[in-house]
């Protein structure tokens, strides 16, 4: 079956994952407030392989 965007099961994933995206920005896990601040929590090595 092809990808559809528009079928009802992808439209149910997002709305549950858009529900979380401020529960996991608001974490200090992710480091979003760093990464908004220029820093990183990459290795250098991990950096060059971008």
């Amino acid at each position: 079956m092809p990808f559809d965007r528009w079928n009802p099961w992808f439209e149910a994933n997002r709305s549950w994952c858009d529900e979380r995206v401020p529960i996991h920005g608001a974490s200090d896990v992710y480091g979003v407030a760093a990464y908004g601040e220029g820093r990183s929590s990459l290795e250098p090595f991990e950096s060059a392989a971008g």
